[in-house]
């Protein structure tokens, strides 16, 4: 079994997602096999942190909020390192830099230019390297090189040709799309810290990941497959890696946007995958980091059994079989099953329940919508016509007010059209929206201000949508927290999810997460659950499901399943259900003071009322636990 790379704790590099020539040349003089160089990205905003976000949202919004939660993710990070030596800010602007609020005792080092690497960061070596020059689009290529001959990157646009090397002599590889960001050159310092063969291929273009989830769609429907489907893909696959021979590599890490490249070489290697697009810098630091670290011992195992619509004859032989091997594993079992299995249930466990493991054993994919036109006034008086598709669920709470149940409103509003423009069409480029616009259409439905909403008609499956279908209303994986702050493994063996309904588990903290590509069989999926758990006590995630799927999927199904994570993921084991059930009772307690203190220092009236009923949830459940 794989063993992680070291973490190296005197440097942590946060760089501007938009300066991979610059993140890799700093890279260049930080990077060492054998340990890992914490590299974090911050991407564009338009306002400094000082400007208040404005309510309603305006053009700045979206960027400050993801700006502010990026750097709370890097603030823990810092802590859990238990400090840093040095913090070198890559390319980023003050803008970006006022959201980091870092510690002044922190000696912070701001790398603005290619000169400043050299003048900044030779002074920590006790001689100077030579230096090795490429050419900005071989960046990747060039930084894998300058490390493993010892030498100090410098990006040269009348740079020789870099000659790559030859893959082959290491036990495992890393694929990387060049999308020419910082996130690239993370993947290359992850390969250099692992001692892997490195091959760069070209990028997704713009929605290529969204057109091989539809050709996925056609490949494998209920009826009338397109074997042409299957024919573009492998094109695109082939296109990247098809020169390749990856039969000598036991390992093979993909760095990608959303390509699926187990489909053509999985016999060959045990692939594993990290999304480019979706907090890989956070994931791979969090695998890393915790790859030896026990967590609670404690599984949440959700389906709603009988109560599944339509039902799924496999989903008790399931639970019951992973019930058995994760008992056996030392795990206490959390489950959320039949009548227990509502959207309210689920959305809490899933956000503040210290587990290690979550299990999901129900359907999934694209849900049923309402296609609906609405009318507004933008704010310069302008008469609009905006046309989308909402996807609505209710979660109905244990809170009441004046006798009747509290509900919380779960949807999802998904652009189809502006004044009859298609959303994505050259001609709604041309018309120039400002950016206030589209913000403008998307708040008069949200606050209920359109001047009229008319519904069109009823949409079988929203294109985009995702689910995990609960025993009332499917859950549309909108989170914002996941597990207690744990960093759990996610096996969401439902239909279809690999794809969307897998971004925010990656963002928000997963250490490693299964998914199938396209619809997976009833009983199939009930005999490779239970094989995996008896397969992962001795080997890796990425190992015990490749196996499993092997044993129990039919032929046309063997490559079904996408496993985001490393060669090192592994399931950590219990001490035994009793004593992991105290552990989950302790950090139970724990994350309530916690949320404690933040209710007592929350003066926003929606915030205090959100931290109420988070409390309310903790003292439900810390109730329970205690008995």
């Amino acid at each position: 079994m794989r063993t992680p790379p070291k973490l190296k704790n005197t440097y942590i590099c946060i760089a501007d997602r938009h300066a991979p020539e610059l993140t890799a040349m700093v890279s260049s003089y930080l990077a060492e096999e054998g340990y890992y160089l914490p590299l974090f990205e911050i991407q564009g905003v338009t306002a400094p942190y000082s400007k208040p976000i404005a309510q309603p949202h305006d053009k700045d919004s979206f960027s400050q909020l993801r700006a502010i939660e990026t750097c709370r993710l890097i603030q823990n990070a810092i802590v859990r390192m238990q400090g840093c030596e040095n913090i070198i800010l890559i390319g980023l602007s003050d803008d970006q830099k006022s959201y980091l609020q870092l510690p002044e005792q922190l000696n912070i080092i701001s790398v603005d230019n290619a000169e400043d690497v050299h003048a900044y960061l030779s002074p920590f070596f006790d001689q100077t390297k030579p230096t090795f020059s490429c050419r900005p689009e071989e960046a990747l290529i060039g930084l894998q090189q300058a490390v493993q001959q010892g030498y100090w990157l410098k990006i040269d646009p009348q740079a020789a040709p870099v000659v790559p090397a030859p893959p082959g002599k290491n036990a495992d590889c890393v694929v990387i799309e060049n999308d020419q960001s910082a996130m690239a050159v993370l993947a290359v310092n992850y390969a250099v810290s692992v001692g892997a063969d490195i091959i760069v291929v070209g990028p997704l273009e713009d929605k290529e990941d969204r057109d091989i989830l539809y050709y996925l769609a056609d490949w494998k429907p209920r009826q009338h497959p397109d074997p042409t489907a299957y024919d573009k893909i492998e094109e695109k696959i082939t296109d990247r890696i098809g020169q390749f021979d990856f039969s000598g590599y036991e390992y093979t890490t993909f760095f990608t946007a959303g390509l699926p490249y187990h489909l053509l070489i999985s016999d060959q290697t045990c692939c594993t995958y990290v999304n480019l697009q979706h907090g890989p810098d956070h994931f791979t630091f969090t695998n890393i980091f915790y790859a030896e670290v026990p967590g609670t011992g404690a599984a949440v195992l959700f389906s709603p059994l009988e109560l599944n619509a339509p039902q799924l004859p496999a989903a008790q032989r399931e639970i019951d079989s992973v019930s058995k091997e994760l008992t056996g594993y030392g795990y206490h079992l959390v489950p959320l099953l039949s009548k227990q299995a509502t959207l309210y249930n689920f959305s809490r466990y899933l956000q503040y329940y210290p587990y290690d493991l979550l299990h999901i054993c129900t359907h999934g994919g694209e849900i049923a919508g309402k296609l609906i036109e609405s009318e507004f006034i933008d704010s310069q008086g302008g008469y609009h016509i905006y046309t989308y598709d909402r996807v609505l669920s209710f979660a109905i709470t244990p809170f009441r007010r004046n006798g009747e149940h509290l509900l919380e409103v779960h949807h999802m509003v998904f652009p189809r059209s502006y004044n009859g423009v298609a959303v994505g069409s050259a001609e709604l480029e041309a018309r120039q929206y400002s950016a206030d616009f589209f913000i403008e259409s998307q708040n008069a439905v949200i606050n209920g201000t359109t001047l009229k909403d008319t519904f069109i008609r009823d949409v079988e499956e929203v294109t985009d949508s995702r689910s995990i279908m609960c025993n009332d209303y499917p859950f549309h994986a909108m989170i914002k927290r996941l597990a207690g702050s744990m960093k759990p493994v996610i096996f969401n063996n439902t239909c279809w999810s690999w794809g969307p309904v897998s971004h925010s588990f990656l963002e928000m903290g997963a250490r490693g997460y299964i998914g199938t590509l396209w619809r997976i069989k009833d009983s199939p999926a009930a005999a490779t659950a239970g094989a995996f758990y008896q397969h992962v006590k001795t080997m890796s995630v990425a190992k015990a499901i490749q196996k499993a799927a092997s044993q129990h999927q039919p032929d046309d199904d063997l490559k079904i399943y996408v496993f985001y994570g490393f060669p090192f993921t592994r399931l950590h084991p219990g001490q035994s259900p009793d004593i992991s059930k105290k552990f989950a009772a302790w950090f139970l307690r724990r994350r309530r003071e916690g949320y404690l203190g933040e209710r007592q220092a929350a003066r926003n009236k929606r915030l205090q009322e959100e931290l109420d009923f988070i409390l309310a949830w903790y003292d439900e459940v810390t109730g329970l636990t205690k008995q």
